[in-house]
């Protein structure tokens, strides 16, 4: 082969590489521009839910930490004292592997829990329907 047939597949290689991040960087400002609609009556119900059910545990995990009893876990003792802790069985196995993976940063959980379910809470105006994606 010559070298200017050689010269010239290589040219073209660079002119399709060229192209194709050209093509694929204007797909990508496009995408930009582009607003989307994302706070429709059903969006807001849907997160006012689940707000409510980030709170709802952390009211759990609340109850289940502050009630544990480390006497009550079957494997750390010879007798089983009954179940002393306010949700049951559910609790006292949640505060048992809490403790044992994160001791005492397993209280971060129901903060976290708190603060999720109350942004999840909060209005939202209903002039603002559309959101540049960027955003989202």
């Amino acid at each position: 082969m010559s070298k200017t047939k050689r010269r010239r597949r290589k040219q073209l290689k660079v002119k399709k590489a060229t192209r194709k991040a050209k093509k694929s960087l204007g797909d990508a400002k496009s995408k930009k521009k582009q607003n989307v609609r994302v706070k429709t009556v059903e969006d807001r119900l849907f997160w006012k839910i689940v707000g409510i059910g980030m709170l709802a545990l952390a009211a759990f995990s609340v109850a289940a930490l502050a009630s544990f009893d480390w006497e009550c876990v079957a494997a750390l003792t010879d007798t089983v004292k009954p179940q002393t802790n306010l949700v049951g069985v559910a609790g006292n196995t949640f505060a048992y592997g809490g403790y044992v993976a994160f001791g005492l940063a397993v209280w971060c959980i129901p903060f976290a829990f708190i603060i999720g379910g109350v942004k999840m809470l909060e209005p939202i105006p209903k002039d603002v329907e559309e959101i540049p994606n960027w955003r989202i």
